[in-house]
């Protein structure tokens, strides 16, 4: 099956400032698999690091899947491929989403505080209310993404692409750490 983007008028170029990050080979992840480890992920958290396992869904391929208020605190997703992905109210606290497509995931109210979202691909998703204080969105895309009520606060937005975000405020770029060559929508510095 051909993936089909729906690709923004303008895309970093290739020669960008950024060392990439070795892509995983992506892999299918079964709903009983996806369930195993999310339960040894929440055994992990619960013991205190002590039993269960850490979950790793690095270069994890799912779509469409139900994680409403799933607590991957610390989980690794780096490079996941995770569209259309329900995230609501999910706890990504110091969650690894380097790399990480969520294109049109629902992560509304969602806790990313200190998630490491760098290169992260997040056109049109919704981000309604979500916390991402001191989050790293240093060359993420976020294109179109839905940003009312987002906590900024302390978020690194270097490189980070916001053109046509919706929802996002002066107040709230006001509280970032820093916007160093971000790419803003001319419209909201009128």
């Amino acid at each position: 099956m051909e993936d089909n983007y729906d690709k923004p008028e303008e895309q970093p170029s290739e020669d960008s400032q950024f060392t990439k990050v070795e892509q995983p080979e992506l892999r299918e992840i079964s709903p009983e698999e996806l369930n195993k480890i999310l339960e040894e992920h929440g055994k992990w958290l619960d013991s205190d690091r002590k039993e269960g396992k850490r979950a790793n869904l690095q270069g994890a391929r799912f779509w469409k899947a139900n994680l409403r208020g799933a607590n991957l605190t610390g989980a690794n997703l780096q490079g996941a491929t995770l569209w259309e992905t329900n995230l609501q109210e999910a706890i990504l606290r110091e969650t690894n989403l380097r790399e990480a497509i969520l294109r049109e995931a629902n992560l509304r109210e969602a806790i990313l505080w200190k998630a490491d979202l760098r290169g992260a691909i997040l056109w049109k998703a919704d981000l309604r209310g979500a916390i991402l204080r001191k989050a790293n969105l240093q060359g993420a895309t976020l294109w179109r993404a839905n940003l009312w009520f987002a906590d900024l606060r302390g978020a690194i937005l270097e490189y980070a692409d916001l053109e046509k975000a919706s929802g996002l405020t002066i107040e709230q770029l006001s509280r970032v750490k820093t916007l160093y060559r971000a790419k803003l929508d001319p419209a909201l510095m009128e």
